[in-house]
C-alpha cells in the first residue's frame, strides 16, 4: 500500500519556540522534570542539555558512516523540551535526552542521515531522534515544514528505533537530540543505551518543471516531472486549494489544515531527468479543490521550489469500460490492462469466495474470525487496512426488503468490528454504507441499515475489525435480518420490526 502521510498544519510536525528558560514557574528540586507545579523553579534550567561541557562533539567525514554512543538513561540534567508535536505530548515530563553538536563537511547541499536502527541500539528504546540547525536550545520553527526535524520510529513504521535524514549546508553545524518517547507504551524503555551512526552525501535539491492534477470522486491523480541531478525523488508534497485559494478541509475536522506527502508509483531512482505519478485512493476533494501547491522531495529530505497546477476532473471507469485516456481512471481497485478496466484476479477470487447467508424467517445468524494480515477490500468510514470476511445477501424475488445488519452480539466479545456494504463487492465506488462504531466508547461493535432493496438484488456484507489483527484472529458473530418493505393495504407491524410499509408508519396494523 502507498504511503500516505497527513499532517494537520506545521504543529503536526514541528514545535516552535525557544528552551531559554525554564518550561514551569513551580517547585523543580528533581534533576529531570518537564512537569508543571506552583512554586519557584530551582532545579537545573533545561539548557543544560546544551552546555558545552555537556554535548558530544562530531566533525563530519562526507561519505562515511560516523558512530556515537549515548546513554539517556545516564542523564541527571534537565532534558529539551522538544515542542508539542515530537514526541508524546501527553506525558507528564519529556524523557531524558543527549545533544550531539555534528559539524556538516563539504559545501553546498549535504544530505545528513542518522540512524539508532542498528545493533548498539537497545532494541526495547524507543528513540526519538530531533534535529536542530540554528542553536541547540532552539526547538524547529513551525513557520515552515520542511525540512523535516522530528523522527519517531523507523521508515515503515516498523522498529521503535528511529531514523531520519536532513539536508543542511556544508560547514554548517547541526544538533542531533537524541532522546526517547516519554511514557512509551508496550513494554518499551522512554530512556537506554543507543548508536547514533550519522552519514553524510552530497544533495542538491530537485526541481519540477510542470505537473498537472484530476480528481475521480474519492480519489485523485498528481503528475510532476522535472530535474534532480541525484536521481534521488521519491515523493510530492501536496496542498489542495480551493477557488478563493484557500487551503481544503479534506479531513472535515472543521480546519482547513491539511497538509500531504504523497509517494510515487514509479520508482524513480537514479532518474535525473524524473517524470512520476501518485495515485491516492480515498481523498474526495472533487467539490472543493481547484488546485494544489505541490513540491518534490527527495531521499536526503531536500525540497523543490513550489509550483501551483490546476485541477481538474476526470472520467472514472468501472469493469469493461475503456481507461486508455490520460484523463480516465478505473474506479479502485480495479486495473487498466489493454485499454480496459478488469478486476484483479486477487479481488475476483475474494469475491467469489464470500459465503452467501441462509436464511430462516428472514434471520441469519454467523460467527467467524478475522485473521492477521493486509486486506484487500475498504471501508469509507474508518481505518481498514486488515483482511475481511465476506458475506453475500440475495434479496428475495417476491418483493422489496431493507437489510439489517449487527456484530452487537456476544460472539464479538471484545472485537471492535467495522461493518460495511456494497452493491458490487469488486468496485470501491459502490458502498453503501459503512460503520465502525455503535456508540463509541462504550459500544465498539457495528451496525447498519440498508432501505428499500429491489428484488433479486444482491448485497456485499465486509466485517473487519478496525486497523486490522495483528497478530492471532479476532472473533466476531453478525445478525443479519430482511425486513419485508409493504405495499398499501397490506397487514403490517405496528412497531415495524417484523416488517415496515413503504409509504407511511404502519396505521392500525395496516399500510396506509
Amino acid at each position: 500500500m502507498r504511503s500516505i502521510t497527513l499532517f494537520f498544519c506545521c504543529v503536526a510536525l514541528l514545535g516552535c519556540g525557544d528552551d531559554s528558560s525554564p518550561v514551569d514557574a513551580g517547585t523543580d528540586t528533581d534533576t529531570i522534570d518537564g512537569g508543571v507545579d506552583g512554586g519557584t523553579d530551582t532545579g537545573p534550567p533545561p539548557t543544560a542539555v546544551c552546555d558545552t561541557d555537556e554535548l558530544e562533539t562530531l566533525v563530519g567525514v562526507m561519505g562515511e558512516t560516523q558512530s556515537v554512543t549515548v546513554d539517556t538513561s545516564a542523564v541527571t540534567t534537565r532534558p529539551l523540551d522538544l515542542g508539542t508535536a515530537c514526541g508524546n505530548a501527553e506525558a507528564a515530563r519529556p524523557a531524558p535526552s543527549i545533544a550531539i553538536q555534528y559539524t556538516v563537511p563539504g559545501t553546498g547541499g549535504v544530505a545528513v542521515e542518522v540512524s539508532t536502527v542498528n545493533d548498539g541500539t537497545d532494541a526495547m528504546f524507543n528513540t526519538l531522534i530531533q534535529l536542530r540547525t540554528g542553536a541547540c536550545t532552539m526547538i524547529p520553527s513551525n513557520e515552515e515544514i520542511f525540512p523535516f526535524t522530528c523522527f519517531d520510529n523507523s521508515a515503515g513504521g516498523t522498529d521503535a528505533r528511529s531514523e531520519g535524514v536532513i539536508t543542511v549546508e556544508g560547514g554548517s553545524t547541526l544538533f542531533i537530540i537524541v532522546s526517547g518517547y516519554a511514557d512509551s507504551p508496550g513494554g518499551f524503555d522512554s530512556e537506554g543505551t543507543a548508536q547514533v551512526d550519522i552519514t553524510a552525501r552530497p544533495n542538491t535539491a530537485p526541481t519540477i518543471t510542470m505537473g498537472d492534477g484530476l480528481h475521480f470522486g474519492a480519489d485523485s491523480l498528481l503528475r510532476a516531472s522535472g530535474t534532480d541531478p541525484d536521481g534521488d525523488v521519491v515523493s510530492l508534497f501536496t496542498v489542495f486549494l480551493d477557488a478563493g485559494g484557500d487551503l481544503v478541509d479534506v479531513n472535515g475536522n472543521g480546519a482547513a489544515d491539511d497538509l500531504f506527502l504523497f509517494d510515487f508509483d514509479e520508482d524513480l531512482e537514479g532518474m535525473t531527468d524524473w517524470s512520476g505519478s501518485a495515485l491516492v485512493r480515498g481523498i474526495d476533494i472533487a467539490d472543493e479543490a481547484t488546485s494544489a501547491v505541490i513540491q518534490a522531495y527527495d531521499s536526503g529530505g531536500a525540497i523543490s521550489p513550489m509550483i501551483t497546477i490546476d485541477f481538474a476532473p476526470g472520467t472514472i471507469a468501472g469493469v469493461g469500460e475503456a481507461c486508455a485516456e490520460a484523463d480516465t481512471l478505473c474506479t479502485s481497485p480495479l486495473e487498466c490492462e489493454a485499454d480496459v478496466c478488469v478486476v484483479p484476479p486477487e479481488i475476483q477470487t475474494l469475491c467469489d469466495g464470500a459465503t452467501e447467508l441462509t436464511f430462516a424467517e428472514n434471520t441469519a445468524s454467523v460467527t467467524g474470525a478475522i485473521t492477521s494480515g493486509d486486506g484487500s477490500l475498504t471501508g469509507s468510514c474508518t481505518a481498514t487496512p486488515g483482511k475481511e470476511v465476506l458475506y453475500q445477501v440475495s434479496i428475495p424475488a417476491d418483493g422489496t426488503y431493507d437489510v439489517l445488519a449487527s456484530t452487537d452480539v456476544a460472539a464479538s466479545a471484545e472485537t471492535d468490528t467495522v461493518l460495511y456494504a456494497r452493491s458490487s463487492c469488486v468496485e470501491d465506488r459502490s458502498e453503501l454504507t459503512c460503520n465502525d462504531d455503535i456508540e463509541p466508547p462504550d459500544n465498539l461493535r457495528s451496525e447498519i441499515e440498508l432501505m428499500d432493496l429491489e428484488a433479486d438484488s444482491v448485497v456485499f456484507l465486509a466485517v473487519e475489525q478496525y486497523n486490522g489483527v495483528e497478530s492471532g484472529t479476532a472473533p466476531f458473530g453478525l445478525d443479519v435480518r430482511l425486513r419485508p418493505v409493504l405495499p398499501m393495504g397490506a397487514d403490517c407491524d405496528m412497531a415495524g420490526v417484523m416488517n415496515r410499509c413503504a409509504g407511511a408508519a404502519c396505521a392500525a396494523g395496516v399500510c396506509p
